[in-house]
């Protein structure tokens, strides 16, 4: 049976030096929202961030665009999500979150 790795928030119990700058940049409730955000991520192995789609987006994260979209910009500059990807593709990933995917596709494949 494929093993299936949890996704990064709940691997560990401290937050990563780049989240602890992510931390002094957004603060507590932009953490919480950064945390849903990255669960939302981990769901697949990316998710499509339109700028038309942003306000369901904001709910789902329990904050409003503008802070969401303050928040995306934030872990995009301190590379948490893939720049190229996101200005390529309007797309939040990361090389680990990627890996991960593809990890889980050979092990299922390998049954």
């Amino acid at each position: 049976m494929a093993s299936y790795s949890k996704p990064l928030y709940l691997r560990r119990n401290r937050l990563s030096d780049t989240e602890g700058t992510l931390y002094g940049r957004v603060g507590a409730k932009g953490m919480f929202s950064y945390f849903l955000l990255l669960g939302l991520v981990n769901e697949g192995y990316y998710l499509e961030v339109k700028k038309e789609g942003l306000e369901g987006l904001a709910f789902s994260c329990h904050t409003s665009a503008s802070k969401l979209s303050e928040i995306i910009n934030q872990t995009i500059i301190l590379g948490i999500f893939d720049k190229v990807k996101y200005e390529k593709f309007q797309i939040l990933t990361n090389e680990e979150i990627q890996l991960n995917h593809f990890k889980t596709v050979v092990g299922r494949k390998s049954e």
